[in-house]
């Protein structure tokens, strides 16, 4: 009887020694995965690390060309805005302005236009030049005729 007590102790034994082995593999899969896991866990880090750098990187460039209500206290205030307002001109009177300096326009033009005709007559009359010449002359812009 002691003998076969000691073969199940020894079954017992080698059992419990392949048990270990199993629960070592079991365990060395179990730190293998863990191990895994936290290279991944690691790169998503610094992925996530990376960008928040690149939104510093954003944000100071935002930063450096926004404008701070220092900045701001020296443009024109509303009652600024307001009073330029007033000194603006109006569609309208810029069209009433430019159609008055086309008419003056105009009339300087058939002022120069009859010096001219009055200076072709002279010429015309003292022989310079001929009755063909006056003709081009005369049908010349800006008031040909």
């Amino acid at each position: 009887m002691t003998e076969s007590k000691l073969n199940q102790h020894s079954a017992t034994l080698d059992e419990v020694k392949s048990n270990i082995a199993e629960l070592k593999n079991v365990v060395e899969d179990i730190l293998l995965a863990v191990n895994q896991s936290a290279n991944q866990t690691q790169e998503q880090f610094v992925a996530i690390d990376q960008r928040f750098v690149r939104i510093d990187q954003r944000f100071e460039k935002i930063e450096s060309n926004m404008a701070t209500k220092a900045d701001l206290a020296d443009f024109a205030t509303k009652e600024d805005l307001a009073k330029m307002e007033t000194r603006l001109v109006t569609k309208d009177y810029l069209d009433v302005k430019m159609s008055d300096l086309r008419g003056d326009l105009v009339v300087m033009m058939r002022k120069g236009d009859m010096k001219l005709k009055a200076l072709v007559g002279v010429l015309a009359g003292r022989k310079v030049i001929d009755d063909n010449d006056v003709k081009n002359i005369y049908s010349l812009e800006p008031f040909a005729q």
